[in-house]
């Protein structure tokens, strides 16, 4: 396997980890910031 092909694999497999931590820390934010006593209410804004 090409170092460049490799190299390239590990970019794309740690954009895709930094995205996923991303979009997670986000929703787990908005829950905090938007529902603050813990119920589902789906009524407030996102």
């Amino acid at each position: 396997m090409p170092s460049t092909l490799r190299r390239a694999l590990v970019n794309a497999l740690s954009l895709g980890g930094l995205a996923l931590a991303g979009s997670l820390a986000y929703q787990y934010r908005s829950e905090i910031l938007y529902r603050p006593n813990g119920s589902r209410d789906t009524s407030l804004p996102p």
